[in-house]
């Protein structure tokens, strides 16, 4: 069981990493004046972390990434609410009172979704429809700017129609989480996945992704969509 600084110190990493997207090490940590401990007493920690299976070190890498155990424990218990600015709000409803009808509203508030969250969008509608948006924002994050990655994902969207049923269930999931292995369009991917009248709102993003900020855009996009 992680002691209550040892969690602290999960969340840090996990925080730094999803802004970030380079590994965090003890020297950073102690830098951001967070923790009153020295480097020495913060590396140990991270090892201790290490050891329990929530972090990782990338090749010869002296900072540590979260494993997918590491993102399993901060997403339940450890990752902070985000309350959306009037900025956001603003700009959501503005979108989708350009549109009246059902569908390319749908389709604007992902467009929208996708560009503030920097991340593809792919809506299902009714099991019958696909509509994809966001791909070049998706492509432009770090993990998929490797040629054999990028061509890993992009090659999700081509089995979309495939593993709808898997979709459909993870949509009504307790939580609207998914990555990793238990993600149905590949275990290095992330997402929000939301169910609407019999439709899908899947976000698709690297695992390393802000699953708090995107959590908060989906529900209060779907929130007003369904009110509209």
């Amino acid at each position: 069981m992680l002691t209550e600084r040892q969690k602290l110190l999960l969340k840090a990493v996990v925080d730094n990493y999803v802004h970030t997207a380079e590994p965090v090490g003890s020297e950073a940590l102690a830098a951001s004046g967070s923790f009153d401990l020295s480097a020495a007493t913060l590396r140990n920690e991270l090892r201790a972390l290490e050891e329990a299976g929530y972090l990782t070190h990338p090749h010869t890498s002296a900072g540590r990434i979260p494993t997918e155990a590491g993102y399993e424990l901060y997403t339940n218990t450890l990752m902070d609410d985000v309350v959306l600015s009037d900025q956001i709000q603003h700009g959501i409803t503005a979108v989708l009172e350009t549109e009246h009808d059902t569908i390319r509203r749908t389709k604007a508030a992902a467009r929208y979704v996708a560009n503030n969250l920097g991340l593809a969008v792919i809506v299902i509608f009714e099991k019958e429809s696909l509509y994809y948006t966001g791909i070049s924002q998706l492509f432009a994050q770090p993990e998929f700017r490797d040629y054999a990655k990028a061509l890993n994902i992009s090659s999700l969207f081509d089995q979309v129609e495939d593993h709808i049923d898997v979709i459909y269930d993870a949509a009504n999931a307790s939580s609207p989480i998914c990555f990793g292995k238990q993600h149905p369009l590949g275990e290095f991917c992330g997402s929000i996945i939301r169910s609407f009248d019999n439709n899908i709102f899947l976000t698709l993003g690297p695992m390393r992704m802000n699953y708090a900020k995107a959590k908060a855009v989906t529900h209060y996009t779907l929130t007003r969509l369904a009110n509209m």
